[in-house]
C-alpha cells in the first residue's frame, strides 16, 4: 500500500529545515512590527485630527474677533473723524 500524503525524505539537509524555520520566525516578527506601527499611525492619526479639529475652531473664533476688531475700528475711525470736524468748526 503506497502512502501519497508528505514525507519529509531523509536527503532534505538539516539547514535548509533550519533555514525555513527561521524565515518564518523572521515573517512572524516581521509581521508583529508591521502590526504594531499600524496601531501607532493610527492613534497618531486620530490625534492630529483632533489637533486640526481644534485649530479650525480656534481659527474660526479669531476671524469671528477680526471682524468685531474691524467694526469697533471703523466706528471709531467713523467718531475721530466727527471731532475733527467739530475742532475745525464744522458740523458733526
Amino acid at each position: 500500500m503506497a502512502d501519497n500524503g508528505w514525507h519529509l525524505d531523509r536527503r532534505v539537509p538539516i539547514s535548509i529545515i533550519i533555514v525555513l524555520v527561521v524565515q518564518m520566525m523572521g515573517g512572524a516578527w516581521m509581521a508583529s512590527r508591521m502590526h504594531s506601527d499600524i496601531e501607532r499611525n493610527a492613534r497618531d492619526i486620530a490625534r492630529h485630527e483632533r489637533v486640526i479639529e481644534l485649530m479650525t475652531m480656534s481659527s474660526q473664533e479669531q476671524a469671528v474677533q477680526l471682524g468685531r476688531i474691524e467694526e469697533s475700528m471703523s466706528a471709531m475711525r467713523g467718531d475721530i473723524g466727527r471731532l475733527v470736524r467739530l475742532l475745525e468748526g464744522g458740523r458733526p
